[in-house]
């Protein structure tokens, strides 16, 4: 709400005096090129007051009770879409060319729209390739799982760009494209997504981008209900007052991630789109070729089973090492746990649930639901289904 008000006395819809807001009389007129937008914002319109107030769940809305207002769906309706995209298919089949001898290793990032990942599979049907869709939410990568089942090529990860990867699934260093489109400003940290990306490419692997950089107040009305207010960013787009980052600081975040010395960033269509070569030589970690070595050097007894791969050590602020923190970051965790029977009837049918939205057989009363890659979205599904179940009853 804070952020609407601000947005109005700047746009001289509102005015205040004597700490009292009020209107000026100014009138807002819509414009003409608005087309589609302004159809989505009229089917949008009845539920802002209701989110505001917190009488609605934006996840509810824009998921559960009205999908056709996913933001992917108004990133459609911004003119220059298509544009975009095929200009990304097009570098696809450039690179696939290059490539033909050799299999493809890809990965998608989050593109939460399966129309786009399809024209991207499609221009990549008579070439060799691995690929690879990655998402941080659960539910969209089921979303995904289930709208793409008919291509057989395709593989799911959960991948989180706000964690290390260290304690993710990911091969490092394994991939000679990386798609993203309009997925890395949803990270806190922009900069460090983009470094996180890095490590993911191989030498002379490629980086494609898009994201949306007009200044529009399109996302105050979308992404800032599921984004909290866009309170939580981290990188310099806190400092300009930014909700995404513009070419600028796009170039600027590659550049820090090692990718901005072979790079063509341009801005067309309301959109940065990139195109960025990794670095020939990169720091690869492998633990066989570690644990080789230290064998070497160690006796048997000795030698590590466990390695994990850090920039640097945590420190305390006297600069010691931060052994509680180290014990804390590399705790082992396994998705399933403890595996404890459920007791009563009600336990059951909630197994039963989560064995259905999880995916596990095998998983307990005991189990962790962020662990299991739980997060606010599966919950709706969560809660709609303990209450159909509890209907039924």
């Amino acid at each position: 709400m804070a952020r609407w008000l601000e947005i109005l006395k700047k746009e001289g819809i509102l005015r205040e005096e004597d700490g009292r807001l009020s209107r000026t009389g100014k009138e807002v007129a819509v414009p003409e090129k608005a087309g589609d937008a302004e159809t989505y914002f009229k089917k949008l319109k009845p539920y802002l007051k209701h989110m505001v107030t917190g009488n609605e769940v934006p996840l509810d809305v824009f998921y559960q009770k009205e999908p056709a207002l996913a933001p992917n769906m108004l990133l459609r309706r911004i003119p220059g879409c298509e544009e975009t995209v095929e200009r990304l298919v097009q570098g696809l089949r450039l690179l696939a060319e290059e490539r033909r001898k050799e299999p493809l290793q890809i990965i998608e990032i989050g593109t939460r729209d399966t129309a786009i990942t399809r024209q991207f599979l499609n221009a990549l049907e008579d070439v060799s390739v691995a690929y690879t869709y990655a998402d941080s939410s659960k539910y969209f990568l089921q979303e995904a799982e289930k709208e793409l089942a008919g291509y057989e090529r395709v593989e799911f990860e959960m991948l989180n760009l706000e964690e290390g990867m260290d304690k993710q699934q990911m091969s490092l260093h394994s991939y000679d494209v990386v798609i993203s489109v309009n997925a890395l400003h949803r990270n806190i940290d922009a900069a460090d997504a983009v470094k996180k990306v890095a490590e993911l490419l191989k030498p002379n692997g490629i980086l494609l981008m898009t994201d949306l950089v007009v200044r529009t107040y399109l996302q105050e009305l979308t992404a800032a209900f599921l984004e909290n207010g866009f309170a939580d960013i981290q990188d310099k787009r806190k400092e300009a007052g930014l909700v995404t980052p513009d070419c600028l600081l796009w170039r600027e975040c590659l550049s820090e991630a090692g990718l901005g010395e072979d790079c063509a960033v341009t801005e067309r269509y309301g959109r940065c789109i990139c195109c960025s070569r990794q670095q020939a030589s990169v720091l690869s970690y492998h633990n066989g070729a570690l644990r080789e070595y230290l064998s070497e050097k160690l006796p048997e007894y000795m030698v590590p089973q466990n390695y994990h791969f850090m920039e640097q050590l945590p420190t305390l602020s006297n600069g010691k090492i931060n052994r509680k923190q180290l014990r804390e970051d590399f705790k082992e965790e396994t998705a399933v746990i403890r595996f404890s029977k459920a007791t009563t009837e009600t336990e059951e049918k909630l197994l039963d649930i989560w064995k259905q939205l999880f995916g596990y057989e095998n998983i307990g009363i005991e189990d962790n639901y962020f662990s299991l890659g739980g997060d606010s979205l599966i919950a709706t599904r969560l809660i709609s289904e303990v209450q159909t179940t509890s209907a039924a009853k």
